[in-house]
């Protein structure tokens, strides 16, 4: 199944923190119909520009690949056009399996300090997954790959992604960056300005059950080192270097899809939206309704608050999956 690319515009509602309702305006829906290709989460990048890997399709090239990558430009969003830049041959062409019988996905992506960055894993669809009864697509077997020429190359390669995996299993098998602005954003709450935060949860593009928190010193991400990198022990105070002992920050059996939380300025305040299908599902992928669930919290950590949730009911025809929250086009 592909989707075309589109935003829809979100408003929080807010007397002053929390925000206590998440409304879609559906008289701002944008879409690309000349892209084809799932979960995007576009990044602002320090050109101004917005870019997104698209997963599954071929994006605004030609060839149906695993990933690919784009840029959506830098005007307002009515008037943005998708360019193709990386085709990314090297993760192979659309549903192509190595012997694990998965295939390659990004699963979150940023720009930190005119840098580029993706979380690349691997994936085993829903169909292909015998051993889960919700027919639940795994992600698993994750790396961090960068670009210093704004996506026309990328470090570490394809063969060392999938030879050593930078977090082998599934625990941060489907990590996403926290988006605090452009370029990374200049956001001193939380240590945001000496760290990089990321969210994973258990394995699974749809439907995780719970996330943990992730984070690693600015200066040392370009590094591409998972020993780098600390998990949340709890409340913000404890971190460790261990991710078994890591303690979830969100728990919603069957309902966390893949999510990059985005820092709100306006609010002071952390907004991120997962989702789930229903009912279960019986056959890939044919979800009766997707249902997208609203969290906030005063952290990256927490505590996070449900606020309100959407269907996808308002789209004729089809479903659209994956949502994520962009750092750009906020008042």
């Amino acid at each position: 199944m592909h989707a075309t690319l589109g935003i829809t515009a979100i408003h929080a509602v807010a007397d002053a923190k929390p925000i206590r309702d998440v409304v879609a305006d559906l008289n701002g829906i944008r879409k690309w119909n000349d892209s084809n290709g799932d979960t995007a989460d576009p990044f602002w990048a320090d050109d101004d520009a917005l870019y997104t890997f698209m997963c599954d399709g071929r994006g605004f090239g030609r060839d149906v690949m695993n990933l690919n990558f784009n840029r959506l430009g830098n005007g307002d969003w009515s008037s943005l056009t998708g360019i193709p830049i990386n085709a990314m041959r090297e993760y192979g062409k659309g549903n192509q399996k190595e012997a694990d019988n998965a295939t390659w996905k990004v699963t979150g992506q940023e720009c930190i300090d005119g840098v580029f960055y993706a979380f690349v894993s691997r994936n085993v669809y829903g169909k292909d997954n015998k051993s889960d009864p919700l027919m639940r697509q795994s992600s698993f077997n994750s790396s961090l790959i960068q670009s210093n020429d704004r996506g026309l190359t990328w470090t570490r390669t394809a063969a060392e992604n999938l030879a050593s995996p930078m977090w082998p299993g599934v625990r941060f098998g489907a990590p996403g960056f926290v988006h605090y602005g452009k370029n990374g954003g200049d956001v001193r709450k939380d240590g945001a300005d000496r760290y990089v935060y990321a969210v994973s949860n258990n394995g699974f593009w749809n439907g995780g059950d719970d996330l943990i928190l992730a984070r690693i010193e600015r200066s040392k991400l370009p590094l591409l080192r998972a020993s780098d990198w600390t998990y949340c022990a709890g409340g913000g105070e404890s971190w460790t270097s261990d991710i078994t002992k890591a303690e979830p920050i969100l728990s919603r059996p069957a309902k966390l899809g893949w999510t990059s939380p985005c820092f709100i300025p306006a609010l002071d305040r952390y907004l991120l939206v997962s989702w789930h299908v229903k009912p279960v599902l019986r056959k890939w992928f044919e979800p009766g309704e997707v249902i997208y669930d609203f969290f906030e919290a005063p952290h990256p950590w927490g505590p996070w608050t449900f606020v309100s949730s959407l269907s996808d009911r308002f789209i004729a025809g089809g479903h659209m999956y994956g949502p994520n929250i962009c750092a750009k086009f906020q008042q």
